[in-house]
């Protein structure tokens, strides 16, 4: 048995290959706040679009990619911001509330299908697509079939590539400290969902060795990093990035299966955001003054 950290919190157990229990508990995860998830995971930036593009062969800023598949695309979110550039787009999840959202807020745009279905297991025609992307999500997907699957999908000089956002999406030093205060708490909440054994069959790969793993497959002919770095200016209120913080921590499985389960309340994350209302503005008093 081989254990890891993840994302900062209590080791978790990764099976290999995943079993029937697994894909169910991942899935079953994310059931039950799809509304929520949509309006507070951001979308990502459309230089990741141009530089994925690019890799592609297509330099013309006017030019589609003829066809994009998104695995794990949740409610659309990743999958959406390719309307515009690629002939054909679908978007693959195994969680039907997550596709129902992802349905209803894609209704306008007439080139995107969305499929219920495993990473592993698409239903696609083999050799069919010029692009597949993961978006914070590949760390739920067994690597091995789901390369498989990958290889068989894509056209020659196709692309795969899995990408993740760090957290928090900021570089303001206050409300940075405190959402790291926040995610310690987050972690706590974890390792109490995992000791009452809420978590047992839900497992994920550590991030870290995403691309080794691509390496090792052999289904690539080249694998590379790439690091981005967006520079978004907003003006809000300590009270509009307390709610931006808890809300986005809300979209974390693992905080959503503790509340599932009584583990923690809605009345406890109001009244950790009300502690985070006062931090920050403790905190900004002490930065002007």
């Amino acid at each position: 048995d081989k254990y890891h950290q993840m994302d900062g919190y209590s080791d978790w157990k990764t099976p290999t290959p995943l079993t029937e229990q697994n894909l169910q508990a991942h899935t079953e995860r994310f059931s039950g706040f799809a509304d929520l998830y949509h309006s507070f995971r951001p979308k990502p930036p459309v230089q990741l679009l141009i530089m994925l593009k690019e890799l592609s062969g297509i330099f013309d800023e006017n030019e589609l990619v003829d066809s994009v598949v998104d695995l794990g695309c949740g409610t659309g979110l990743s999958t959406q911001i390719w309307a515009s550039h690629a002939k054909q787009v679908f978007g693959i999840d195994p969680n039907e509330d997550m596709l129902n959202q992802a349905r209803l807020s894609s209704s306008h745009l007439q080139n995107i299908t969305f499929l219920q279905s495993y990473s592993h297991s698409t239903s696609l025609a083999s050799d069919s697509v010029s692009l597949i992307t993961c978006s914070q999500s590949f760390h739920w997907m067994d690597p091995i079939p789901t390369f498989t699957e990958i290889h068989r999908l894509l056209k020659p000089n196709g692309v795969f590539a899995a990408y993740d956002y760090n957290i928090p999406p900021n570089v303001i030093p206050f409300p940075s400290v405190l959402f790291y205060t926040l995610h310690s708490w987050f972690r706590k909440v974890d390792i109490l969902a995992k000791n009452k054994g809420v978590l047992d069959h839900v497992s994920k790969w550590n991030k870290d060795g995403h691309l080794e793993r691509m390496k090792n497959s052999g289904r690539f002919r080249y694998c590379g990093e790439a690091l981005l770095n967006i520079r978004q200016e907003v003006e809000w209120s300590c009270e509009e990035v307390a709610e931006k913080m808890m809300s986005f921590g809300s979209t974390l499985g693992q905080i959503q299966s503790a509340l599932k389960a009584g583990i923690i309340t809605k009345e406890e994350m109001e009244n950790k955001k009300k502690e985070l209302v006062v931090k920050l503005r403790e905190s900004k008093q002490m930065k002007e003054g």
